[in-house]
C-alpha cells in the first residue's frame, strides 16, 4: 500500500470536528501490530515512546476536518487528489502512518501523535489532553506539526482570537423605522471601514507575519417586519507572535471601539519563533528551501508554549485549506515522505563525539618562522550549529583555547605565511563571517571516536 492509498482510505472516512471516533479507531487498529506502544486518549492516538538516551522526534497530525461544503470523498484528477481534508491535513496524517510502518525506520526514535478537535474552539482541542497525560512529548529534540505548508518549513504561527462585536439599536415596525434604531445599519459604517483596512505586517527574524481582522459571521433581526434591535458580528483576529493574549485583546478592542459591546469568545496564543535551534537548522537543510512564517494558527503555538521546539512542515497546499473542492498535488506526498524518512534515519551530528582539527599560526610565530599544528578533541557536542540562521560560517571572537597537544611545524620563511584569523568550531561568542577572509584551511570535523594524527 502506498502513501496515496492510505490517504484515499482515510479521506473516505468522514471526520468532521467532533466526529473523529471512526477514523481514530481505524488508525488504532491499523497500527495495533506496530512494535511501538499504541496509546489511545479519548479520540486521539499516540504511537511510540522515547527509547534509550538518544534524542527522539515527535510528529503531529489532527484527524478532523472542517464541515462538508461539497463532494467530500476522494477522487483523482490528473496529478491531483481531490477530497475533504486532503491538504488540511489528512495528507500529513497519511505520511505519518506510512512512516510508522516503514521497515527501514523500525529503530527510529520517533513518536507520532494523531489527535482530534483541532478545527474547533482552542479550549476543546484534543492535543491539550494528550500533552497533559504525556508531558514528556515536549522533550522531543524537534516536533514537526504536519499541517499544510506547500513543502516549506514554516516557523511559528499567528495567534487567534474570536470576539462578538455587538451593535445595539431598538425595535420598531419596519414601516416606521424612525421610531426605533436599526442595529444592522448602525454597524454598517464600521463594516465599511474594516473592509478597507490595510493589513499590517511584522518582521521577526526575517519572517513576515500579517495581522488580520476578518468578519466571518453576522446575525441581526428576527422578523421581516421588525427593525432589528441587535446586530452581532464575529470578528476573527489573527495576531503575530510579538503580541501576548492581553496585547491582542487590547488591539481588537481598539479596532472594534465603535461597537456597543465586545465579547471575547475564544483565544489561542501565537507560536514562538525559534530560528537558532540546531535541529531546526538540520531539518531546514534537508528540506532545502527558505523558511517562511506560518500565517494561520497551528498547534506549534500549543507546543512552544510548553517549551517544545516545533515547526510546521507538510505536503498539503496552504491555499487549498478549507476550500470547496479541496485538493493537492499527489507528488507532494512522496516528497514529504522522503524528507521525513531521511531526517528520521540520520542521527544528529551532536549525538556522536567529534574531532575538530584546526591549523593556526600566531603573528609572533609567523614573524619568527615557527608555526604549530593544534589538535583539539571535542568530546562534548556543540550546543548550537556552527552556522548562523542564514547559513554563514561562524567564527569565534576571544582568546584561542589551549590546545590539547602541539607539534612543531617545519621552519619556513615568514613571508610565505599570510596574516590569518583563527577559525575554530565552538558554540560561544559566535559571529558570522559575511565576507571572505584570508584564513588557513580548517579540516572537516571527523565523526570518529577519537583524534586523528596531526597532518605534517
Amino acid at each position: 500500500m502506498t502513501v496515496l492509498d492510505t490517504l484515499i482510505e482515510i479521506v473516505n472516512i468522514p471526520s468532521v470536528t467532533g466526529n473523529e471516533d471512526e477514523l481514530c479507531t481505524w488508525i488504532e487498529d491499523r497500527l495495533a501490530s506496530s512494535p511501538r506502544d499504541v496509546t489511545r486518549i479519548g479520540n486521539s492516538v499516540v504511537v511510540g515512546a522515547p527509547s534509550g538516551t538518544t534524542p527522539f522526534y515527535a510528529l503531529y497530525g489532527h484527524l478532523d476536518t472542517v464541515p462538508v461544503q461539497g463532494e467530500w470523498k476522494a477522487s483523482v484528477e490528473g496529478d491531483r487528489l481531490i477530497g475533504l481534508g486532503v491538504s488540511d491535513m489528512k495528507s500529513g496524517v497519511a505520511v505519518m502512518i506510512d512512516l510508522l510502518e516503514d521497515p527501514d525506520l523500525t529503530d527510529a526514535n520517533v513518536v507520532c501523535v494523531f489527535y482530534d478537535r483541532e478545527e474547533g474552539p482552542a479550549a476543546e482541542n484534543g492535543l491539550e489532553a494528550v500533552l497533559d497525560e504525556l508531558p514528556w512529548l515536549t522533550d522531543a529534540a524537534l516536533s514537526v506539526v504536519m499541517e499544510p505548508t506547500d513543502l516549506n518549513v514554516e516557523i511559528g504561527c499567528n495567534g487567534v482570537m474570536n470576539a462578538d462585536v455587538i451593535f445595539v439599536g431598538s425595535s420598531a415596525h419596519a414601516a416606521r423605522p424612525w421610531l426605533g434604531e436599526n442595529a444592522v445599519t448602525k454597524g454598517g459604517a464600521w463594516l465599511t471601514e474594516l473592509h478597507g483596512r490595510e493589513h499590517a505586517t511584522v518582521d521577526i527574524s526575517g519572517l513576515v507575519f500579517t495581522e488580520v481582522f476578518s468578519v466571518t459571521q453576522a446575525h441581526g433581526g428576527f422578523a421581516n417586519n421588525i427593525i432589528p434591535p441587535t446586530f452581532t458580528i464575529n470578528l476573527s483576529y489573527r495576531f503575530p507572535p510579538i503580541y501576548s493574549i492581553d496585547d491582542a485583546e487590547a488591539r481588537l478592542r481598539e479596532v472594534a471601539a465603535a461597537a456597543d459591546e465586545i465579547v471575547i469568545k475564544d483565544t489561542a496564543p501565537a507560536g514562538s519563533v525559534d530560528v537558532d535551534d540546531p535541529e531546526v537548522h538540520r531539518f531546514e537543510a534537508l528540506v532545502g528551501r527558505d523558511r517562511v512564517a506560518k500565517q494561520g494558527w497551528t498547534d506549534v503555538a500549543r507546543l512552544t508554549s510548553r517549551g517544545a521546539v516545533a515547526v510546521n512542515y507538510g505536503p498539503g497546499e496552504v491555499a487549498q485549506a478549507h476550500q470547496v473542492g479541496e485538493s493537492m498535488h499527489i507528488e507532494n506526498l512522496t516528497i514529504a515522505y522522503e524528507v521525513m524518512k531521511t531526517f528520521l534515519s540520520r542521527p544528529p551530528r551532536s549525538s556522536v563525539p567529534q574531532t575538530d582539527i584546526s591549523l593556526w599560526w600566531t603573528p609572533e610565530r609567523m614573524r619568527s618562522g615557527r608555526g604549530y599544528i593544534s589538535v583539539e578533541l571535542a568530546l562534548a557536542a556543540p550546543s548550537r550549529s556552527p552556522t548562523d540562521s542564514l547559513g554563514n560560517r561562524m567564527a569565534i571572537s576571544g582568546p584561542i583555547p589551549k590546545a590539547n597537544s602541539t607539534v612543531p611545524m617545519p621552519t619556513v620563511p615568514p613571508s610565505s605565511q599570510p596574516a590569518t584569523s583563527t577559525v575554530i568550531s565552538m558554540p560561544k561568542r559566535a559571529r558570522p563571517i559575511l565576507t571572505p577572509r584570508l584564513a588557513i584551511p580548517v579540516m572537516s570535523p571527523s565523526l570518529g571516536p577519537g583524534p586523528r594524527p596531526a597532518p605534517m
